[in-house]
């Protein structure tokens, strides 16, 4: 059984290897109390520290791990970061609401047609979200 719940986000991410110049560009899969996991382009050993960094917010939000596992699926391979350390649990999990905010407030612009601030956007996921949010 999984020792912590999984929540899918959709967040663009880089993964960052010591020595590498490129990082590889890719989107958060999965987040959980443990670590996060998302697609990778070639195979990580177990252990391997890695740094996560996003861009999509200001200031850019970057946080330590190591890789847990990594299983082939088609032509790339999906990775486990187990994070280092409390801090980075809670930054990173602001930033998933944040990203469930703004998803929330596209979502009601295409639907409703109404322009939402991201004030204005917070204020009602929050109000209609957030006690399901862990």
């Amino acid at each position: 059984m999984r020792e912590f719940v999984r929540h899918a986000t959709g967040i663009p991410l880089e993964i960052i290897r010591e020595g590498v110049d490129r990082p590889g560009r890719q989107y958060l899969q999965n987040v959980s109390l443990g670590g996060l996991s998302c697609q990778y382009h070639e195979y990580l050993e177990v252990g391997t520290p890695v740094k996560v960094r996003i861009t999509a917010i200001k200031p850019v939000f970057e946080l330590s791990g190591k890789v847990a596992w990594c299983k082939k699926i088609d032509d790339q391979y999906e990775i486990g970061v187990e994070y280092q350390g409390e801090k980075d649990l809670f930054r990173l999990r602001m930033v998933e609401q944040i990203s469930h905010i703004e998803h929330y407030r596209k979502e009601v612009l295409e639907s409703e047609g109404r322009q939402l601030s991201g004030e204005e956007a917070a204020q009602e996921w929050i109000d209609k979200y957030a006690s399901d949010f862990p």
